[in-house]
């Protein structure tokens, strides 16, 4: 066996020993040379096997984070606020514009104030009156004169009708008070006609008694005699009469007493009722006026917090604008901000409140501007379908957004919060608003990246190896 001679420190290959060699030149063969200076061929074997080895370990080893990728919009933790009138009216103004900022007590828009404007001053006009007749009635009540200060219309028409209240109460009052005291003067006149009558009495009896001894002497005629007695039976019968009179006056008295008295009740009984009456309109007519007070401002829609136009209906002045109709919606300026997003039907298993999430802004390039984070708050008990954000949701930049819209008619809805922004670079008076559309990926676990390989290869495998 013979070797090629090579320069100093050069590893030298042996060759190897032809098919003719003798064994003896097996035998000299020196295989510690060869192991001394290894072939470049066998090191790069080497290399090659330890790559694959270190690739096979770093797949068992190194993971990645499993997501759960959903579409969705900002919006508030507090409802919106919906403008819309009370009742069917006409747009007079509008004056604010959608995205417009507002603060409390700015002007929103102007309603025609015509119908409730005249509800109100007929109201108003109500009231007035039934306050003037109902202060008339409480005076007459308790007797007190009504005779009020800088009198309106009202009060001084209610005060003539005091007036001449008063005088018929006076008038009647004192019709039925003479009429009493006439019957009591004529009963104190029979009175005193029965004193003469018994007097007369006492007097013709004496003088029936002298006749009759006259006539017994024969002093005197009898015809004197009958006349005398005559004349006791007149006076007696007068007295008879007369104390008749008197119980007829008596009764009359009474009577006219009665009669007075129960004037006096009536008049007051009525004057309680009507009071009683007049305080029940009075009250519903100070509640309505309450109402279409309310109304009348109505009329004039006014921002009740500091918040952003997020919708604005097409009404231009002079359309009519039914009741309970939406003319607008604002977002309240301060509410705190949350993530809802639409979860498909196929990955909600996986999702559990409290998850981790990262928000990216389709507004902003997250590689450019950065990323939010947020946690998962509330998850829907049950699918849910949403026209609307299915609508929106197809008019997006995202077509995996459009597909999902167009396969997905219902989905569950989940709330992220907000947890962390790490934004930078934003343009000047940018800020996050309510229908901003987002892109979360949720966090829902983490697997190997050789399982991540190997699954779309098992699962190929689990479906092939049966039978259709």
């Amino acid at each position: 066996m013979s070797l090629t001679p090579v320069p100093a420190r050069t590893a030298v290959v042996p060759a190897a020993p032809s098919s003719a060699a003798s064994p003896r030149a097996l035998i000299d063969y020196d295989f510690e040379t060869v192991l001394r200076v290894p072939p470049k061929r066998r090191l790069v074997l080497w290399l090659m096997v330890a790559l694959i080895a270190a690739a096979a370990i770093a797949l068992a080893v190194l993971k990645v984070d499993i997501v759960v990728s959903a579409n969705g919009k900002i919006v508030t933790s507090d409802s919106e606020i919906v403008v819309q009138p009370v009742e069917t009216s006409v747009v007079r103004s509008i004056a604010v514009r959608m995205g417009q900022q507002v603060k409390a007590g700015d002007l929103l828009a102007t309603l025609d104030p015509t119908f409730s404007q005249a509800d109100r001053d007929e109201l108003v006009a109500k009231l007035r009156n039934l306050c003037a007749t109902y202060d008339r009635l409480d005076a007459e009540l308790a007797g007190r004169a009504y005779d009020p200060a800088n009198p309106n219309a009202d009060e001084q028409t209610q005060r003539d009708v005091f007036r001449k209240r008063q005088a018929e109460y006076t008038a009647k009052l004192g019709a039925a008070e003479r009429k009493a005291e006439q019957y009591k003067a004529d009963l104190a006149a029979h009175k005193i006609e029965v004193k003469n009558l018994e007097e007369q009495i006492r007097l013709a009896s004496q003088a029936e008694g002298m006749y009759q001894q006259l006539v017994a002497k024969d002093l005197a005629s009898k015809l004197k005699l009958i006349e005398a007695s005559q004349h006791l039976v007149d006076a007696r019968t007068r007295l008879d009469t007369n104390l008749g009179e008197q119980q007829k006056l008596a009764e009359q008295i009474a009577g006219a007493e009665a009669e007075r008295d129960g004037f006096k009740e009536e008049w007051q009984r009525k004057l309680s009722e009507d009071m009683a009456q007049t305080r029940s309109d009075r009250d519903g007519a100070a509640a309505r006026l309450s109402k279409a007070q309310l109304r009348h401002e109505l009329a004039v829609m006014t921002a009740p917090e500091d918040a952003t136009v997020l919708e604005l209906a097409h009404r231009p002045a002079g359309s009519v604008l039914r009741e309970a109709e939406t003319l607008m919606r604002l977002v309240p300026k301060h509410a705190p901000l949350l993530f809802e997003v639409q979860v498909d039907t196929r990955d909600v298993a996986r999702l559990h409140i409290g998850d981790r999430a990262t928000i990216k802004l389709e507004a902003l390039p997250w590689q450019q501007f950065g990323l939010a984070y947020g946690v998962l708050k509330a998850l829907t008990p049950d699918t849910v379908s949403d026209d609307n954000a299915r609508e929106t949701n197809e008019e997006g930049a995202s077509p995996e957004l459009k597909n999902q819209a167009r396969q997905s008619p219902t989905h569950y809805r989940a709330r992220i919060e907000l947890t962390q922004a790490k934004f930078r670079n934003l343009p000047e008076g940018f800020a996050l608003r309510p229908g901003m559309r987002v892109v979360c990926d949720i966090k829902v676990g983490r697997r190997s990246i050789l399982d991540y390989v190997l699954n779309p290869i098992t699962r190929v495998i689990g479906e092939s190896l049966r039978e259709p």
